[in-house]
């Protein structure tokens, strides 16, 4: 579900990752004033707002939704136009496109919306174009003197030059100082911002040599998995594992852990799993751990395809499937991981050395792909999960 902040003057729509949707916009009436443009603006929005918090999301309204906002942006209606790039990024009622929504972004820019060109320099921004990401920044940097941008915009404005300093491979210190009182100033406009606080962790953590600091990294890392980020929630749980803040809290860090799981983080799923197997913040549960390992090797992660083919060989958590198992560390060792080469060394010596045996791990390999619909050039070692900037939707003030 996608998180909202919400204050008396702005709303700041977070945790968005790459989405979409087709235009199709209807003709535009001939006789709505402006006044009565933003008046039937404003109650899309808050349709918008009560269908994403819904769950699940009614396909009907969603589908309702696009015609009626996309009927005010074809009138070249700012605002609309951004919200409709934001429904289209984020697939609510269709497939996520974000070529499209990147095209509605620039057109609500030229439309005059100060959201839509945050949206599109931050974009730029976070692209692998080193033009883009220049035009963004200088983008944002031009925001900053026009007389139609509020304070709270002005303060995501901020954020994200922040974000975007902090976003360099080795900032020189005067870049991480400005970078961090950006993000600060970012945040008071919306603590929950994702990308604000994922940044200023990158450059906080380093420096964190007291408790007092720790528990500030860990705070932000906590904002930023309540608003969607597995990778930070994930982090959050292992602070609390690793006895970063005091005594380890397994507990503490189960939930968390959780929390990047739910989020569809590889590594969240791994580590709940290596916790149930073991029995940290939770009693010992062979089947549930397997299971977990079984659902993050099915997208070809390699460290559960390792563990996973450990407990069939040794039959923990169900019975032991000793071909299937090897067949599963080969696939590991394959996609580069060096610990299920090391475990296929150590007991090379016990397997059999027969005819029947090596057509059954061939079999069991094959069999896994098959099922898991991938191809041996599908597994991977490590997945990656960069942050995704949120979109910017304010209210006037």
């Amino acid at each position: 579900m996608f998180r909202l902040f919400l204050c008396a003057v702005s709303l700041v729509l977070a945790g968005l990752g790459p989405s979409g949707g087709v235009v199709a916009a209807t003709p535009t009436p001939d006789a709505v004033g402006a006044t009565d443009t933003d008046a039937a603006f404003e109650a899309a929005l808050d349709r918008y707002i009560a269908l994403i918090e819904a769950e699940p999301i009614d396909p009907v309204e969603a589908a309702r939704l696009r015609e009626d906002v996309a009927y005010l942006a074809d009138g070249g209606h700012g605002p609309a136009l951004n919200l409709l790039a934001i429904i289209t990024e984020q697939g609510v009622d269709r497939p996520a496109n974000p070529q499209a929504a990147y095209a509605l972004y620039r057109l609500a820019a030229q439309a005059g919306s100060p959201d839509a060109a945050i949206n599109l320099a931050v974009r730029d921004i976070g692209s692998d174009d080193a033009a883009a990401q220049a035009e963004g920044i200088a983008s944002l940097d031009a925001l900053l003197i026009r007389e139609d941008v509020s304070d709270t915009q002005r303060a995501l404005v901020n954020g994200y030059r922040g974000w975007a300093l902090a976003r360099a491979q080795q900032p020189d210190p005067a870049d991480t100082a400005t970078a961090i009182s950006l993000l600060e100033g970012g945040l008071l406009a919306d603590p929950g911002n994702a990308a604000f606080n994922r940044a200023l962790v990158k450059l906080l953590e380093p420096m964190a040599a007291t408790a007092a600091e720790r528990a500030v990294v860990l705070d932000h890392y906590q904002r930023a998995g309540q608003a969607g980020d597995g990778r930070a929630a994930w982090k959050a749980g292992m602070m609390y594992l690793d006895g970063s803040l005091g005594e380890p809290d397994p507990v503490e860090a189960l939930r968390w852990v959780n929390v990047a799981a739910i989020a569809g983080l590889d590594d969240g799923v791994i580590s709940l799993a290596v916790m149930h197997a073991i029995g940290q913040g939770t009693p010992v549960d062979g089947p549930r751990a397997r299971a977990l390992y079984s659902d993050v090797a099915m997208r070809g992660n390699a460290h559960a395809l390792r563990a996973l083919g450990a407990m069939l060989i040794f039959g923990e958590g169900g019975p032991a499937e000793p071909a299937r198992g090897v067949a599963l560390l080969e696939l590991a060792a394959d996609a580069g991981d060096r610990l299920a080469r090391r475990i296929l060394d150590d007991i090379a010596p016990q397997l059999p050395d027969t005819t029947d045996w090596t057509g059954a791990v061939l079999d069991a390999r094959s069999s896994f792909l098959r099922d898991a619909n991938l191809a041996p050039t599908d597994l991977y070692g490590a997945q990656t999960s960069a942050s995704a900037a949120p979109a910017v939707m304010t209210r006037p003030e």
